[in-house]
């Protein structure tokens, strides 16, 4: 899941009507989907399942009784993922003698 926010724009003198949120779904193809059409907030939590080590992009538009206006900037989104090995171990181990 991931969550993310933004701030209300400049609405150029008609009341924002609704946010629209596109995404690349982490294809990375530089294609862009309509993900959530109708958002009056301006936070937005995902409900697809996300693939580990995936990065996923964002961006906002507003619109308003004229139309809609430019998208935001990007959003760029690491899906978390499960760690990487450790390094080692090395064979600096010393024995020692009880005598």
């Amino acid at each position: 899941m991931i969550s993310f926010t933004w701030t209300a724009s400049a609405n150029g003198g008609s009341a924002v009507q609704h946010y629209s949120v596109y995404t690349d779904y982490g294809l990375g193809s530089g294609s862009f989907f309509l993900l959530k059409g109708i958002e009056t907030l301006t936070s937005y939590t995902t409900t697809m399942v996300l693939s580990p080590g995936t990065t996923y992009q964002f961006y906002v538009t507003a619109t308003n009784s004229v139309g809609t206006g430019a998208p935001s900037s990007i959003l760029s989104i690491l899906a978390a993922k499960v760690p990487d090995a450790p390094v080692g171990p090395y064979n600096n181990a010393a024995v020692t003698s009880g005598y």
